[in-house]
């Protein structure tokens, strides 16, 4: 393409001064010389300590973790490791609160999700989740906070198709986020 009709700060933004294409995709490339997208480059942030991290190359790995049901990692430039809202499968939860001898309202995803052994439990076995993945230092969680909240398209926190609506759901959370962070890595 040539560029946008009479839009050309919007032509110089999608094409290099030599025409090509920057579809604002990230890439990794393999050395048998194939490539596979990986996240978008607007979901790439830059840690304090100068590490780039791809947000949702790390929520795929996470949700593969026993108690994610739903994950929006999080990562502020000003800080030195990301943080991530955490959405766990109630059943999940359910049995390890009875593992620490909890039963009746105990049990119940809101209260569960308030619980420092069970937040402790849940964080841990993301990193071993990341361990197991290969992610490197930068990629590991610091710290996360539950909640037992639903995301769905109703509620503005994810689209149709069910992708995260990244920048709702951190405006949502915008309190507990900073408080995740206020309290350090954990």
């Amino acid at each position: 393409m040539k560029g946008y009709y009479k839009q050309d700060a919007l032509t110089k933004e999608t094409l290099t001064e030599d025409g090509w294409l920057m579809t604002g995709d990230i890439a990794e490339m393999y050395p048998d010389g194939t490539m596979q997208i990986i996240d978008r480059k607007k979901n790439l942030v830059k840690l304090s300590n100068g590490e780039y991290i791809a947000l949702e190359k790390l929520e795929a790995g996470y949700k593969t973790n026993k108690y994610v049901l739903n994950i929006c990692v999080y990562a502020d430039s000003n800080e030195a490791f990301p943080i991530a809202v955490v959405v766990p499968i109630e059943k999940e939860l359910v049995e390890f609160g009875r593992t620490l001898g909890l039963d009746g309202k105990d049990l119940e995803v809101h209260n569960l999700v308030g619980d420092k052994r069970v937040q402790k439990e849940v964080l841990g076995d993301l990193r071993e989740t990341a361990k197991r993945l290969g992610f490197k230092g930068a990629d590991v969680l610091g710290a996360i906070h539950l909640t037992g909240d639903e995301w769905t398209p109703q509620n503005e926190m994810l689209t149709a198709a069910q992708k995260l609506k990244r920048n709702d759901i951190n405006k949502h959370y915008k309190a507990e986020l900073a408080a995740v962070y206020k309290g350090g890595r954990q």
